[in-house]
């Protein structure tokens, strides 16, 4: 499975991110802000775009993609 970090996950980063988890990538997103981070962990996100919602708890869902302050070490096999 290919790995991926997203650095950022505003407009274009969190849609980027679900997208790519979705399609089968094992998908790190780095944000920063802590409070973003800490929204998607709990299911939310502060984006209002149609469907972005559902891309996102999706992505959550199928264990592909996970949410970090800092890039962590190597993505676990």
């Amino acid at each position: 499975m290919a790995e991926v970090t997203v650095l950022g996950l505003g407009y274009v980063g969190l849609p980027t991110a679900s997208l790519l988890a979705n399609a089968g990538f094992y998908v790190q997103g780095v944000d920063i802000d802590t409070t973003i981070v800490e929204m998607l962990r709990s299911g939310k996100t502060r984006l209002e775009e149609a469907g972005l919602a559902t891309l996102v708890s999706a992505a959550f869902n199928s264990g592909n993609l996970v949410t970090a302050t800092n890039r962590s070490p190597p993505i676990p096999s």
